[in-house]
């Protein structure tokens, strides 16, 4: 992405299962600023956050880390922008995801520590009390999607927005072989953003969060995999 030596440049730390939706939602949005976007799992750009990176918004895949920035006074109080769905893929829509994972062999999921979907995987995991030396980690969500999709897994648990992204950028149906997991089954993937206090660049983050939150952009992340509630969104510009 090419950057302009005139504009400020707002940086964004975005959690991995929401970069591409971000992307999407960012490609005929102008404005009069530049965003900077830095991926990595939610809990790699938390530690990061509190070590002085400099980030102008943090959009984590889970609330506690946004409560404990604000808590911290480095941060707003937090937002939320998302609500994530957890997904298996592949899948055959045939047999449950029960027989499935039972059967599997090598299980992908992202880091329970750090990933926010990974904390829900294991959750669904343990729901069905899966041997444990099945499970293989990826850093983040974006690996564990990776494992499954080389055939080093058998399956995943990854964010939906993963295998929506592959089908659009691939036309390749076999994207379209996933199952929805059960959301009672795992705590809710609550998707939470900050501005850090330590931003020079408030108003454009201002600006930014204004556009996340607008109906326009929750009815984009609404077909790129993320649940959003609509009546309650406050910037209601394009519905």
């Amino acid at each position: 992405m090419a950057y302009s030596q005139e504009k400020p440049r707002l940086t964004v730390a975005v959690a991995s299962n929401f970069y591409y939706p971000l992307t999407q939602i960012l490609n005929n949005q102008r404005f009069d600023f530049d965003v900077r976007l830095v991926t990595a799992s939610s809990g790699v750009l938390y530690a990061q956050a509190l070590n002085g990176a400099p980030f102008d918004i943090f959009l984590s895949a889970d609330k506690k880390r946004p409560e404990s920035l604000s808590a911290k006074n480095l941060s707003t109080a937090p937002w939320r922008y998302a609500l994530g769905k957890l997904v298996l893929y592949p899948s055959k829509p045939n047999e449950s995801i029960d027989t499935i994972i039972t059967n599997a062999k090598r299980i992908a999921i992202a880091n329970e520590t750090s990933a926010p979907y990974g904390l829900a995987a294991a959750q669904v995991l343990g729901s069905v009390l899966v041997n444990r030396a099945k499970i293989v980690q990826g850093n983040n969500v974006a690996q564990a999607f990776q494992f499954a999709d080389s055939g080093n897994a058998d399956v995943a648990f990854v964010a939906e927005s993963m295998v929506i992204q592959a089908y659009k950028q691939s036309q390749n149906a076999k994207y379209l072989t996933f199952q929805s997991v059960n959301s009672t089954l795992h705590t809710p993937i609550e998707q939470f953003g900050v501005v850090l206090q330590k931003s020079k660049l408030k108003k454009e983050a201002a600006i930014f969060k204004d556009f996340l939150l607008s109906c326009t952009s929750q009815i984009q992340l609404n077909k790129l995999g993320y649940q959003t509630d609509l009546s309650q969104i406050t910037h209601k510009e394009g519905c």
